[in-house]
């Protein structure tokens, strides 16, 4: 079940990790330093969650 499950969402989860640290990564491009500062943060969030996709897959929970 639990390679049943990554398969049929792993694709989405890449694609959906990648888009969201693209865009936060835009922000780090701001002259805005509330705005960069966020972005940074961010990035750091998103990059630490995305292993986490691959321990705990969703059939998991």
């Amino acid at each position: 079940m639990t390679g049943a499950a990554v398969q049929e969402t792993g694709g989405a989860i890449v694609v959906c990790s990648l888009t969201t640290i693209f865009g936060y990564r835009a922000l780090l491009t701001s002259a805005n330093q509330a705005l960069n500062s966020f972005g940074l943060a961010a990035v750091i969030g998103e990059d630490a969650s995305w292993p986490w996709c691959w321990v705990c897959p969703p059939c998991w929970c």
